[in-house]
């Protein structure tokens, strides 16, 4: 018996297949569409919608870097010794080098500040952007009319124990967060970078210190937040302000120190970081407290709200840098707005107003 047979298929044949693709030509363009393009916020660039690869290699490079710093901060409270090679491979990825300025050894003050600006390192807080926080110059969200903020979460919190905050420059990933975060966490072949750093703040320091005393009354005293790492080996800020010997402030480095190890939570005031290293200096005294930069602006409030509590009659945050990231609210817009400008510091946002 003749077993060999066809399979016959009882499902019907297909009555239609896919309609050829049309040619557009310039002669017949294609049609405009109704649909919006995606378009995420965070990115920039060119669409998603024309398939740009970069664009989403760009997108996933920026979500790891996300979730890992997440993921690092919360390893370095549990084994904050462990994390310092991590911490500078995370770096290494998301900032620029920046090379040292041929004959820069024997520099003025004037001339680091000019390559700084010249360099993109520096962008311009003035003219204060639109939609911006009115306290610390940063992004706000939107309500539920589309209009935003005067002011971001953070700050409202930070109102009890800031009476101002003054930013030198914006810091943004290819400009001043990349000089900082090499110079804190690259080596030491990177601390030449300390001297840029310092003239930024005492040349804009200097040319406003007039504007500070008139809008929140004299400075006794200076100090700096205390360090919250312990695997650089040296103390960043005390670096920056010993390149400088004629600051317009009076500096007292000793009136906090570090009371634990760790970091607050981004808008968390915790008091439990730091202490006073002496109550009797602080009492009735107004304070400038400086440090390298404004993230969340936590860090720099937890160390106000101690000198507060030691009697401080009011506390001055002065930063080098306030960050500026993409993809939350009016950040973008942010961005935008300054990254093209033309840097000077003739003014801050006290005389700017």
């Amino acid at each position: 018996m003749d077993r060999s047979h066809k399979t016959v298929s009882l499902r019907p044949a297909r009555q239609f297949s896919k309609p050829p693709r049309p040619l557009y030509t310039e002669s017949h363009p294609q049609p405009a569409s109704n649909v919006p393009e995606l378009r995420p916020r965070w990115n920039r660039g060119p669409s998603l919608a024309r398939g740009n690869l970069s664009d989403l290699t760009t997108i996933f490079e920026r979500m790891f870097v996300t979730i890992a710093t997440m993921c690092l901060e919360t390893l370095s409270r549990r084994l904050p010794s462990a994390t310092g090679l991590m911490r500078v491979w995370l770096l290494s990825m998301t900032y620029r080098d920046i090379p040292r300025p041929l004959g820069s050894d024997r520099w003025a003050t004037a001339e680091w500040a000019r390559w700084a600006i010249d360099s993109g390192l520096a962008q311009s807080v003035t003219p204060i952007p639109e939609s911006s926080c009115t306290l610390c110059y940063g992004a706000v969200n939107h309500r539920g009319d589309g209009m935003p903020f005067s002011r971001c979460q953070n700050c409202s919190k930070y109102t009890r124990v800031l009476a101002g905050f003054i930013p030198t420059v914006y810091s943004l990933d290819f400009g001043l967060e990349s000089m900082l975060h090499r110079y804190k966490d690259f080596g030491p072949q990177h601390r030449w970078m300390a001297s840029p750093l310092a003239n930024l703040a005492h040349g804009f320091l200097a040319a406003h210190c007039e504007c500070i005393v008139d809008r929140y009354g004299a400075i006794d005293l200076a100090t700096t937040v205390p360090s919250g790492s312990t695997y650089r080996g040296f103390d960043h800020m005390a670096e920056i302000i010993s390149k400088v010997s004629s600051w317009s402030v009076d500096w007292d480095l000793q009136l906090l120190e570090k009371a634990k190890r760790g970091r607050p939570l981004r808008g968390v005031i915790d008091p439990s970081l730091y202490r006073a290293a002496d109550v009797r200096r602080i009492s009735r005294r107004s304070v400038l407290l400086f440090d390298d930069t404004w993230t969340s602006g936590s860090t720099i409030a937890s160390a106000a709200s101690v000198l507060r509590s030691a009697g401080a009659r009011r506390v001055v945050a002065f930063t080098i840098g306030r960050q500026l990231k993409p993809g939350w609210g009016t950040s973008d817009s942010l961005i935008e707005a300054v990254e093209s400008r033309r840097t000077s510091l003739g003014r801050c946002v006290i005389c700017a107003q």
